[in-house]
C-alpha cells in the first residue's frame, strides 16, 4: 500500500479514483475519452507474397499522465508512464468504423476491422501497481527558494509496467 514514507524505487499499489491532469485520450475504435486504452485488433495487412510472417494480432496501449485520487482522502498520486497493462478491465468488442478508427489505423499501419477495446476514463475507480518516485512539484508564487515540494509519482517501464485494474 502506498504511503507517504513509501521510498523511492519501492513497488507499491494505490487505490483510487481516476482524475485528468492536463489532457485526455480518444479510444480510437469507440471514441471514449480516456487517460488509458487498450486495443486488440488482427493485423490483416498483406504481407511479402510467400513470406514467411504469419498474420497476428495487433495489440496496443496508450496513455497520458493523470491523477489518482487516493481513497480516504489520502492525497494525490500522478500516473506517469508509457508502459502498461490492464488487468480485469472490461473490454468491448467494436466493429470500428468510426473516422477516430481510420485514423488510428492508419498511424500505425494497421489495416483495421474489429477491435477488442478495454478503456479507463476519468471518474473510474481503479488500483495501479507501479513504481513510486518523487518528483519536484514546480515551484509556487508562495513557495520559497528552500521550500520546493515533491510529488509522489507511479511510473513503470518496459520491463515492469504499471498494472491497472478495477478496484474490489
Amino acid at each position: 500500500m502506498l504511503t507517504e514514507q513509501t521510498p523511492d524505487g519501492e513497488v507499491a499499489r494505490a487505490t483510487g479514483v481516476v482524475r485528468v491532469l492536463d489532457k485526455t485520450l480518444f479510444a480510437p475504435a469507440s471514441g471514449r475519452i480516456a487517460v488509458v486504452f487498450a486495443i486488440t485488433t488482427r493485423d490483416n495487412s498483406p504481407h511479402e507474397p510467400y513470406g514467411f510472417e504469419p498474420r497476428t494480432n495487433y495489440e496496443d496501449v496508450e496513455l497520458c499522465p493523470f491523477v489518482l485520487e487516493l481513497d480516504g482522502g489520502r492525497g494525490l498520486v500522478v500516473i506517469d508512464s508509457v508502459f502498461a497493462e490492464l488487468v480485469d478491465v472490461q473490454r468491448q468488442a467494436i466493429d470500428a468504423r468510426s473516422e477516430h478508427w481510420g485514423a488510428y489505423c492508419d498511424a500505425k499501419g494497421i489495416s483495421g476491422g474489429r477491435a477488442v477495446e478495454g478503456v479507463v476514463q476519468p471518474g473510474h475507480h481503479v488500483t495501479i501497481v507501479g513504481v513510486v518516485q518523487r518528483r519536484t512539484a514546480a515551484a509556487g508564487v508562495e513557495s520559497g527558494f528552500r521550500e520546493t515540494k515533491s510529488e509522489i509519482h507511479l511510473i513503470g517501464d518496459f520491463d515492469h509496467p504499471l498494472l491497472i485494474a478495477p478496484a474490489s
